[in-house]
């Protein structure tokens, strides 16, 4: 799925932990319904980005920076290697999986070590932003999470307006005039 957005911003907090435990708690299933399907009404539209001060987004926006500067140099010095296998061979490594001998040589050749220093960076921010503790559960941080959505709707219906998608924010102006 493509997102596209020129803010950094928005790639840290869709690239953390927490945006993660949201997409896979909302997103639709697909074949015997073990994957899933990023679908963007539930996963993106009603997910709640924090509403934190500048110094914080400009915090987050420097680490994904620096993340996606990582992966373009891995994909630039490794023409051969993908994002989704380096980042299958992560996930492999999170679920406690021993690597086979060639996921191992990609971990090397790749230092895919620094992705995991940069995604933790980058999640003690997202986490700070919100205000939420990384200790945390993942059930208890989606409930968290669905808490902030019901928070900032209720701001927004009074009125108060924190975070809207540029791209929304032309609709809303087409459809004003």
């Amino acid at each position: 799925f493509v997102i596209s957005s020129n803010d950094a911003f928005v790639l840290g907090v869709l690239s953390s932990t927490l945006h993660d435990i949201w997409v896979k708690k909302t997103a639709g299933r697909h074949g015997n319904g073990t994957s899933t399907v990023y679908l963007t009404a539930a996963c993106f539209e009603q997910f709640p980005f924090p509403n934190c001060p500048e110094p914080k987004k400009s915090d987050i926006r420097a680490a994904a920076e620096e993340l996606d500067t990582f992966r373009k140099n891995i994909q630039q010095n490794n023409p051969d290697l993908t994002m989704r296998v380096c980042y299958a061979i992560l996930a492999n490594l999170a679920d406690g999986k021993t690597l086979t001998p060639k996921e191992e040589e990609i971990f090397a050749k790749a230092g895919l070590d620094t992705p995991i220093l940069l995604h933790k960076r980058l999640d003690n921010l997202v986490f700070d932003a919100y205000g939420f503790s990384p200790a945390t559960s993942r059930d208890d941080l989606f409930n968290q999470l669905i808490a902030y959505h019901y928070k900032l709707t209720e701001l927004e219906q009074n009125g108060a307006i924190y975070w809207l998608r540029p791209d929304m924010a032309q609709r809303q102006n087409f459809t004003d005039n």
